[in-house]
């Protein structure tokens, strides 16, 4: 997770560390293109696909990268 999605990022994952910790830091740091300009916002929705898993869909990386999530 932390090699696909964090390898050039400061962010601490080490064990225990919530997904919410892990989604409000990239996104903070600007790694998260759609969070841009609505962070709360797309957390809250971030959150809601993560408890409530359903299709994929595609997320644009800060650096250009796409992910299938």
């Amino acid at each position: 997770y932390r090699e696909l999605l964090y390898s050039d990022l400061a962010i601490e994952l080490t064990p225990g560390t919530t997904f919410e910790h892990i989604i409000r830091r990239s996104a903070e740091r600007g790694y998260i293109k759609d969070a841009e300009g609505r962070f709360e916002e797309w957390v809250a929705e971030r959150l809601s696909r993560h408890r409530n898993p359903a299709e994929p869909w595609v997320q644009q990386r800060g650096d250009g990268r796409w992910v299938l999530i």
